[in-house]
């Protein structure tokens, strides 16, 4: 579902463009019957490389384009996108391995009044 969504939004569909099919298939079959073009033949008429020929020579379906869906070409629309890579040559540099061998830990017995229990005592050195 969420996949769908993002699918018609990213190719800037709308509901408008929806509710605009009638219009779209009722100017199909118009190119059909006046002109004999066929569905890819109207498809390249009025969104692919014929579009600007066609709308030069047909000035007076101009209206009927208007209403076509999926023609979105005025600026506040339009949202250009635009991802660029840009190669960066850093080099790795490895950190110096520092070794130190002093242990700054020791085991300092406390004072204390309580009589030590054998269990609990540090282990004693060999």
């Amino acid at each position: 579902m969420v996949s769908g969504l993002i699918l018609i939004q990213s190719l800037q569909i709308d509901l408008s463009d929806i509710a605009r099919l009638d219009d779209l298939v009722k100017h199909a079959n118009m190119h059909s019957k006046k002109y004999g073009d066929n569905f890819l033949t109207f498809i390249s008429k009025h969104y692919g490389e014929l579009k600007l020929d066609h709308s030069k020579k047909h000035k007076e379906e101009q209206k009927d384009h208007e209403r076509l869906p999926f023609d979105h070409q005025s600026g506040s629309q339009y949202s250009g996108i635009t991802f660029v890579l840009m190669p960066t040559h850093k080099e790795l540099v490895k950190p110096e391995t520092i070794l130190n061998t002093t242990v700054s830990f020791y085991y300092q017995e406390t004072n204390s009044l309580f009589e030590k229990s054998k269990i609990f005592q540090p282990p004693k050195q060999a």
